[in-house]
């Protein structure tokens, strides 16, 4: 057997539905992170899954159109039908590269620590991790939340096998 007739990579043995896997797995590390919490000795390892959450949420796109073979075109609609998926195109290629030139929201979208005044009152963190661009806010968890909603009423709508 020659190298050009090897099996397919683990990584994509089991296809578009291993990636979804993959990015339900990475989101359930990132529930549990606080990367709010800079003074944390375990901070970078923190944004290192928020970033990688990211990223695996937004390129499941590629794995559907590879094998899924759902049309780009199709899944590019959809991602610009949704600001949140947009957003996190550009987490996703904000943590990658140093600077966006083709930004889907903002080229310079921001990720803080937002303080919650009511934080004993309601039992929570005295802050959350948000991004702000394009003049829109959002929870990061809270985000990746909406962005995998989205992705599964994409895939309910438009592959066959799972609707």
């Amino acid at each position: 057997m020659g190298i050009g007739t090897l099996l397919p990579s683990i990584h994509k043995s089991e296809g578009w539905k291993g990636q979804y896997q993959r990015m339900i797995r990475w989101f359930d590390k990132f529930k549990t992170t606080d990367p709010g919490h800079f003074e944390s000795p375990s901070i970078h390892d923190e944004l290192d899954i928020l970033y990688a959450c990211f990223q695996n949420i937004f390129y499941l796109k590629d794995w559907l159109h590879y094998d899924a073979k759902v049309e780009k075109k199709l899944i590019h609609n959809f991602i610009a039908e949704h600001v949140e998926l947009q957003l996190c195109r550009d987490i996703c290629n904000g943590t990658k590269h140093f600077r966006l030139t083709q930004a889907s929201v903002e080229d310079d979208f921001t990720i803080i620590r937002e303080y919650e005044p009511f934080h004993k009152t309601f039992g929570t963190k005295p802050y959350k991790v948000v991004i702000l661009s394009g003049g829109n806010k959002f929870d990061l968890k809270e985000l990746a939340f909406r962005c995998i909603e989205l992705w599964e009423i994409f895939i309910r709508k438009n592959i066959p096998e799972i609707a």
